[in-house]
């Protein structure tokens, strides 16, 4: 009986402080999700867009490890009485920038309720170059 009286205390107390027994630990990647985006006019071709550069954990699995670079464009939507979010665009690949996709869409229907965000993929153009090793031959 003792026991189980200094764990309903201990509950008690918790309660009593605002605390919790079982408090969730804190999300590794919440410094990548919270980061501001700071945008800023493009350069040469792109100028008609807004270019940032976010920062990505290089593995998901180890976000306090290497860190690389992502650079990404927006064009805002046209009827911005009318915008409904954002369209992000993915380039395909492999190799190739999206950071043009917003220019590419922006005389359409979607660019007029939709920001459109377009990327240079990990490896290309302004987000931060690949690093691979050689692979071993096969035998």
């Amino acid at each position: 009986m003792p026991r189980f009286l200094a764990f309903v205390l201990g509950v008690v107390v918790l309660t009593a402080t605002g605390m919790t027994a079982s408090a969730d630990p804190p999300d590794p990647l919440a410094e990548y999700t919270a980061q501001p985006v700071k945008w800023a006019q493009c350069s040469g071709k792109l100028s008609e867009l807004e270019c940032a550069t976010l920062v990505a954990p290089l593995d998901y699995t180890k976000p306090a490890g290497d860190r690389i670079n992502l650079t990404i464009s927006r064009k805002k939507a046209a009827a911005q009485d009318r915008r409904r979010g954002v369209l992000f665009t993915n380039p395909g690949g492999p190799g190739g920038s999206g950071l043009g996709l917003p220019l590419f869409l922006g005389k359409s229907e979607l660019a007029q309720v939709y920001d459109v965000i377009g990327i240079d993929p990990r490896g290309v153009g302004g987000s931060t170059a690949l690093n691979c090793r050689a692979a071993p031959a096969i035998a």
